[in-house]
């Protein structure tokens, strides 16, 4: 995963999934140029750029789901776990991290509500293709 540190830099979003279990990683970064990063474990690659509005339909869908107020969720007694971590820095100023410990065992509210966003956005240009 090359030059991750400099793409997260340049980035108001990120989405990580990691399966410790079989090494996998996963990101979703959306830059503030408009620009969706995506990598499969294997290779990076930008599959589409959002519009202004979907920029900033996204960045309040942060505060919306309850982002910013979310605790971590643990995964106390759950076995075979793998984590989501969703970390932003919005031009507001408002910045953090959240992440699920138990996934997919157990389902953290504030990060479903804001993938259901992400993903009807992303599906709106995967259809198109």
């Amino acid at each position: 995963m090359d030059d991750l540190a400099e793409r997260l830099s340049t980035a108001y979003l990120s989405v990580h999934y990691h399966d410790p279990h079989r090494d996998l990683h996963t990101w979703r970064i959306y830059q503030r140029d408009g620009a969706v990063q995506l990598y499969d474990g294997q290779e990076w690659r930008v599959d589409y750029a959002l519009t202004t509005d979907q920029i900033e339909h996204i960045q309040q869908a942060v505060a919306d789901c309850g982002l910013p107020a979310s605790l971590p969720l643990r995964a106390a007694g759950i076995h075979d776990t793998a984590v989501y971590t969703v970390a932003w820095e919005l031009p507001d100023g408002i910045s953090g991290e959240v992440a699920n410990y138990a996934y997919p065992a157990l389902t953290h509210v504030a990060i479903d509500c804001l993938m259901d966003v992400l993903l009807e956005i992303e599906e709106a240009y995967t259809g198109a293709l």
